[in-house]
Formats: C-alpha cells, structure tokens, sequence
C-alpha cells in the first residue's frame, strides 16, 4: 500500500508547535505551519504557486500563494501564515510553544 499523498504536494518545510490558550479556556493543542514546494501554475499565462497550511486549526484549509517566480511565492506563502498565525492568535486568545521556548508570539515563531 503506497502512502496517501500530501494535500500540499511535495512537503518542503514544516514548523510544529504547541498553541497555548489564555488561561481556563482549554488546553494547549498542537499545530504544524506547512509549506509545500513552488510549482509553475499549469496556466500558460501564469506565475509560480506556492502551497501553504496551518495544520491543527479548524479546516486547515490549504492556500494557493501566487508570485512571479518560485522564491516570490515561497516568501508570499511563509508571509501568509505568519498573519494567519497573527489573527488566530489575536482572535483566541493564544501563544506559543517552540522549541521549548513559552509566551511566544506569531511573529516569534516565524523568524
């Protein structure tokens, strides 16, 4: 039996972490931010994608990031989920653990 594919493609970088709510309102919960390999876009009249996710948050929906060229949509995509990150954590209440590091923030965790 072969493996199921991922749904970014090609699984290029990842960044697992431990998403801290406020206290009393539940329980730590992990998350993957995933970045799957640029792609020309099958459009002949098209750029590059880059595929990208937030695992772990309701409906990990995977994102198509348009540029000019593979590097443009990688740095687009990593830009996306860092502000995805941003809003889930203003929106929840949440912060961060990575690398055994507590407290952080969005932008902590992408840099």
């Amino acid at each position: 039996m072969t493996p199921a594919a991922h749904p970014l493609g090609t699984l290029i970088a990842d960044r697992r972490l431990e998403a801290v709510p406020r206290a009393g309102e539940g329980a730590p919960f992990p998350l993957a931010l995933e970045l799957g390999a640029p792609y020309p876009d099958p459009d002949p009249s098209g750029d590059w994608i880059c595929p990208c996710r937030i695992d772990g948050l309701d409906g990990s929906e995977v994102h198509e990031v348009h540029g000019i060229d593979g590097i443009q949509a990688l740095t687009l995509a990593a830009d996306l989920l860092r502000r995805l990150l941003a809003q889930e954590a203003e929106e929840r209440g949440l912060t961060f653990t990575w690398l055994g590091e507590p407290g952080l923030h969005a932008a902590d965790v992408l840099h």
